[in-house]
């Protein structure tokens, strides 16, 4: 609805500005086509310059809105721009970044491999003896493993991956404030 309104009001302003430059202009240049075609050019701009204000506001509404229902232990609602997406979008920190894998390498060393937005592999494990709903998260090549996934979004996660549907994950940055690096991750599930 909202994105909507932020067309109609686009078109507003557009039809509005070209008016209102179309009357100075005109005082300026005597061409009236030159003219016309000045006015054109600058309620376009301005009007391009407003719709990507409103439409980036938009998103960014968006995406808090994912963020604060992913404190929630609840699967969160689906997210869209204007309504042609298909996901549900999840913005995580991975639990266990400071331990050491089984080759005896930190975890950390291997996040200092992935760039943002690389792939992110995550894998059921219900063997782990501490939570049989563990979900492991790894690298784009599924070979060095970074974390976990906290254990809060773990057992509808791992429900919604077993009854096939498709999950994926990104790297989107690392937070160093700490004493060791922890990767955060953008999962999207497909609905």
């Amino acid at each position: 609805m909202r994105t909507i309104l932020n067309l109609f009001i686009l078109s507003v302003c557009f039809f509005v500005l070209f008016a209102l430059f179309g009357i100075p202009i005109s005082f300026w240049i005597e061409d009236r086509g030159i003219s016309t075609i000045l006015s054109f050019v600058y309620a376009a701009l301005i009007t391009y310059f407003l719709g990507r204000y409103l439409f980036k506001k938009e998103v960014k509404r968006k995406i808090i809105s994912a963020k604060d229902n992913a404190k929630t232990e609840k699967p969160i609602k689906p997210f869209s721009l204007g309504g042609f997406s298909n996901y549900r979008m999840l913005d995580t920190m991975v639990a266990g970044s400071n331990f050491q894998n089984e080759d005896g390498l930190h975890r950390f060393h291997h996040i200092r491999n992935i760039e943002e937005f690389d792939t992110i592999v995550l894998k059921r494990e219900p063997e782990n003896e501490f939570d049989p709903n563990a979900i492991p998260v790894f690298d784009s090549k599924g070979e060095n493993q970074l974390g976990y996934l906290p254990r809060k979004y773990t057992r509808w996660l791992g429900k919604e991956m077993d009854q096939g549907r498709k999950v994926y994950a990104y790297y989107k940055r690392t937070l160093t404030q700490g004493d060791y690096p922890i990767p955060v991750i953008l999962i999207e599930l497909e609905i």
